[in-house]
């Protein structure tokens, strides 16, 4: 099987193009990315469903934008066309995403006749898929093996929670000092930073000793959230309570942002209950060794994105 760099060596566009750009996930991998157009990249197309503040971000460092629906696949093989690379993160928002077909994504790779293609699903799907919101992932692997032998290179890469999700409360920490979450506060995960993921996986890309195939990438500690919300209390200064509240609350909650979909609230919720179940738990050195360095830890996290928890300011 080709590689990425001898894909983009022989091609006049040197183009890739990443979906679900409206949710964090995308949008970091997008923001990446974009860190290497002109070099390893000409142009950087990404995909949306709801144009949240997230892409006119991405805009603005450069990106071109496409609004796409799981409903209309010929405007999908279409968008395709543009790319010789493509990165399929699972378009949470979609109204038809809880519903199954999105992984429309993945089959129109094969149809579209792009060289390369990297499929973002998540770790121990099989179980997650009991879970109703985290069910259509699943669908997501069976296209990336129907589609893996109509391309040039293909890999699938597994990821557990995205720390991330903290961002989406980060108004329970900043205001009302505390963490408020449908979730075992004693039940073990071990969860990535978004950048160290979208690095991850532009590594994937461009280091031709990461060889096509499949990637399962973890975070570096095991971390519970009681431990969660005592390192934040350390870290802001200030006690940080951790309650365990009933899942509707939180899809309520993250219902009232305008950036956030019911959808994605509820995927949300789910990842925690899959995380309360034990399924996220495992622990692995590949985040690590493709980084080559160690991966962002916990506390490291907090202190950097320590202006996001705190009350603002007029």
């Amino acid at each position: 099987m080709h590689s990425i760099l001898s894909i983009l060596s022989l091609s006049t566009r040197k183009t890739i193009l990443i979906t679900g750009c409206d949710t964090y996930p995308g949008y970091s991998i997008a923001l990446e990315l974009l860190r290497h157009k002109g070099k390893t990249f000409s142009d950087v197309y990404l995909t949306y469903y709801k144009e949240t503040q997230l892409i006119h971000l991405l805009k603005q460092k450069g990106a071109h934008a496409i609004r796409l629906a799981a409903s209309d696949r010929s405007a999908i093989v279409s968008a395709y066309h543009k790319a010789d690379i493509v990165v399929v993160v699972p378009p949470v928002s979609d109204e038809q995403f809880m519903h199954g077909g999105t992984e429309v994504f993945v089959d129109a790779a094969g149809e579209a006749n792009v060289s390369g293609l990297v499929v973002c699903t998540k770790l121990n799907i099989e179980q997650l898929a009991e879970l109703p919101a985290l069910k259509p992932i699943k669908a997501y692997e069976d296209a990336y093996e129907r589609t893996k032998g109509k391309v040039k290179y293909a890999s699938l890469v597994r990821c557990p929670l995205h720390l991330d999700m903290l961002w989406l409360v980060r108004q329970q920490i900043a205001v009302e000092h505390k963490l408020r979450l449908p979730v075992d506060p004693q039940a073990k995960f071990t969860a990535i930073i978004e950048a160290d993921g979208a690095r991850a996986l532009y590594n994937i890309l461009v280091d031709e000793k990461f060889k096509p195939g499949t990637y399962e990438l973890t975070g570096s500690e095991v971390l519970t959230f009681s431990h969660v919300a005592r390192a934040a209390s350390e870290v802001f200064g200030r006690a940080i309570e951790y309650a365990k509240v009933g899942k509707q609350e939180l899809i309520e909650y993250l219902s009232k942002r305008s950036e956030v979909s019911e959808n994605e609230a509820i995927f949300v919720v789910d990842m925690l209950e899959a995380v309360s179940r034990g399924y996220l738990s495992a622990k692995n050195n590949t985040l690590k060794d493709m980084l080559g360095k160690d991966p962002m830890d916990f506390v490291s996290y907090l202190e950097h994105n320590a202006k996001d928890f705190r009350p603002k300011t007029k």
